[in-house]
């Protein structure tokens, strides 16, 4: 199955913004480490972090597989983005109301 002019133009927009702020987030994650990599083990075990890492991972699976998904998204794709945007949502409401304007080192 073929995708129209408009379909693929969209198609690679969307694939680039995925890239973009996959390449964002990780590049967060980079330069957070690289402040104190004597706490790496530390670093990785907070939420805050993992959920950053599977939101990149799935930016990426989909920015590379789009065309496969768009025509006919499984379940599992679907349960695995679906998590992704909630542990987004989770990271961002705990810090936004329990974690603002605390500056205690960890």
């Amino acid at each position: 199955m073929t995708m129209s002019a408009p379909s693929q133009r969209l198609a690679w927009w969307v694939r680039a913004y995925r890239l973009y702020f996959a390449a964002l987030i990780l590049a967060a994650i980079g330069y957070q480490l690289w402040q104190d990599s004597s706490k790496a083990a530390n670093f990785f075990s907070f939420f805050t972090i993992q959920s950053n890492i599977i939101a990149a991972v799935v930016l990426l699976l989909g920015a590379s597989a789009i065309p496969r998904f768009t025509t006919n998204p499984s379940w599992l794709w679907d349960t695995v983005r679906g998590a992704a945007a909630m542990y987004m949502v989770t990271t961002g409401i705990v810090y936004n109301t329990l974690l603002t304007g605390l500056d205690e080192e960890l």
